[in-house]
């Protein structure tokens, strides 16, 4: 009777001790309400025009592995940060050339010179210069593809349908970049961009 009377003090004391915690827990919770028409796309900045490096090398004819119009392509060689097309003639788009329901697909084999493991992956994609903040700034990114294999993607104009958020605004011009994110090394390769 003793042992069931100590039993039960503890359960009391112990209940009484987690109330008040619960109770607490309970009172900060909030409640956040998000209206997905007002979210902001996400963009990255990439980096800087001093930061380029490689070359781009148009001399290479590639038989275009995209399906649709196409936009333009960029051979790239030995970039160890960035590479854009940023300085190419003819090597970009507005987003006034697309259709509201388009959007566009980079296609195209990028390899690190670190290897093809799958760790080792390459980000590519569309950009945009800041002028104001003097940056390319990367659309719906990051975007990777697996070194050493051919891979594709659709950058939407606007994504899931939201007229309210464009990818790509219709005066804007858009480039191709390609950058080497890890440590080391450098990569290469050959981008397609067209209208998917």
């Amino acid at each position: 009777m003793k042992n069931r009377n100590l039993m039960c003090f503890a359960l009391v004391c112990l209940l009484m001790i987690s109330l008040p915690i619960v109770a607490f827990a309970e009172e900060n919770i909030d409640i956040i309400e998000v209206n997905p028409d007002t979210l902001v796309r996400f963009e990255e900045v990439i980096g800087t025009p001093d930061m380029q490096t490689g070359e781009l090398n148009d001399k290479l004819l590639v038989a275009p592995l995209a399906v649709g119009d196409i936009l333009f392509s960029m051979t790239a060689e030995r970039v160890t940060q960035l590479l854009t097309t940023y300085n190419s003639p003819g090597k970009y788009f507005t987003g006034g050339e697309l259709d509201w329901d388009e959007g566009v697909r980079i296609a195209g084999t990028v390899t690190s010179s670190l290897g093809t493991a799958p760790h080792h992956k390459v980000k590519v994609g569309v950009c945009y210069y800041d002028a104001a903040t003097d940056t390319f700034v990367s659309v719906d990114g990051p975007n990777y593809f697996q070194s050493g294999k051919f891979s594709s993607i659709v950058i939407e104009k606007f994504p899931d349908g939201q007229l309210s958020r464009p990818n790509f605004y219709n005066q804007e011009k858009y480039y191709g970049h390609i950058t080497n994110w890890m440590q080391g090394g450098y990569v290469y390769g050959t981008l397609t961009f067209s209208i998917a």
